[in-house]
């Protein structure tokens, strides 16, 4: 690999890793600063679904622009527009305005094109033969960063007061900026470039639907993608709604709920890279990715289930304990199995439509518990539940009507 590849990689995980750093110090303390400022069981929905609605929107015009102008200018951009939307993020807990947070909200998903760009870049950089282990430098810079991103915003909350998470997340994102700006070189060829944008944008439509149709005409991809759908509103269903669980289930003042909340959200990723880097690798070969995904299934719906009843907040360590297994094997199963049940040629728009569906989770899941919560804190988490019994069922008949032993021809389509 040449120097220049290697430089990108190196700045593209440390890019990464900021980026995500600073998604995750916000992302569970949002319902927190929303029920603060005032957000009813209507608007906090909405504060909450603005960042994955914003990008399931401006992903694909990313993706587009990066292929027209090179991935730099794009990754460049998005985080310039990271650090000010989320210094705008501590300006508005500073004037307490609710409609301020909101449009920092949209803004922060609206420039999150780092990983895609990310992405491309290591496309760009890596013959195919390594192409795999680069993007696992992105898939472990995503999990250290969403790991540490959630202790430091709950630290930052408790010791230094409401703006510091929105301050210390933009100048994470700035410090990114920096990095980039004399790191991170242009990975697209200057003609590659000119070729692309002698051509007409593509017509704009974030969720793949041609690829979605031809999805619902597989015997069992539609089956597949619905899983996520669910398995992925059941999650960030639960995720958006803990902070304000702890504060009300277990007394905690604000800041003391959003230190707790880091500390428990980071163990569930802690857990979950646990598994997936030793465990989960040695399982998939010997029972199978369906009978895996069974498997994580079961433990997360039955660990939802008992969530609402944690006696302490030491008792929740061990509560989530099966429920970060259960989520370290549900993704590497659902996204293994996919590419299985995708052909060859169809493994990028399938991927997009993949992708496309779990933007559209983290909007209805997050939106769906915060309306259930002002009812009854239980009701997110008997909704996380049930959706995950679903999806069960869904998993087994998967396995059923498909041939027993383990493997790639598992999922292909019957003659």
């Amino acid at each position: 690999m040449s120097p220049k590849a290697k430089s990108a990689l190196f700045v593209i995980f440390t890019s990464v890793f900021l980026d995500l750093v600073g998604f995750g110090i916000i992302i569970p303390l949002l319902p927190l600063y929303g029920q603060d400022l005032g957000a009813n069981e209507w608007s906090l929905p909405v504060l909450v679904a603005a960042y994955s609605l914003a990008q399931f929107f401006f992903a694909p015009l990313w993706g587009q622009i990066s292929d027209r102008h090179g991935r730099r200018r794009v990754m460049l951009i998005s985080m310039s527009g990271s650090t000010l939307s989320y210094l705008g993020f501590a300006v508005a807990t500073y004037c307490h305005s609710l409609p301020l947070l909101l449009a920092t909200r949209f803004l922060q998903g609206a420039f999150a094109a780092n990983i895609s760009a990310a992405q491309a870049c290591v496309a760009d950089v890596t013959p195919p033969e390594k192409r795999a282990g680069g993007m696992a430098l992105i898939g472990i810079s995503f999990g250290l960063g969403f790991i540490l991103g959630p202790i430091i915003g709950g630290v930052s909350l408790n010791y230094l007061g409401v703006l510091a998470p929105g301050l210390v997340a933009s100048a994470l994102c700035g410090l990114n900026l920096v990095a980039a700006w004399f790191r991170l070189p242009e990975t697209l060829a200057p003609e590659i470039q000119a070729s692309n944008r002698a051509l007409p944008m593509r017509h704009y439509d974030p969720l793949n639907t041609a690829s979605l149709r031809k999805a619902w005409k597989h015997p069992y991809l539609w089956l597949l993608l619905g899983i996520s759908f669910l398995q992925l509103t059941a999650f960030s269903n639960m995720e958006q709604v803990f902070a304000l669980f702890f504060k009300d289930h277990l007394h905690f003042t604000l800041q003391q709920a959003g230190l707790k909340t880091g500390y428990a959200l980071a163990f569930i990723g802690a857990v979950a890279a646990a598994m997936q880097g030793g465990f989960t690798r040695r399982l998939a070969p010997r029972i199978g990715e369906r009978r895996m995904l069974i498997a994580g299934v079961f433990l997360f719906a039955v660990t939802l289930f008992f969530v609402p009843f944690g006696p302490t907040y030491a008792s929740y360590f061990i509560i989530l304990t099966p429920l970060a297994i259960g989520r370290s094997l549900i993704d590497p199963s659902l996204s293994s199995l996919i590419s299985q049940a995708a052909s060859a040629q169809e493994q990028g728009r399938t991927f997009g439509t993949f992708q496309g569906l779990n933007s559209l989770a983290r909007v209805v899941g997050p939106a769906a518990g915060l309306v259930l919560y002002a009812h009854d804190i239980r009701l997110p988490f008997f909704l996380g539940g049930a959706l995950s019994a679903i999806v069960f069922g869904m998993s087994y008949y998967l396995l059923s009507k498909t041939k027993t032993m383990p493997g790639v021809d598992a999922l292909q389509p019957r003659v």
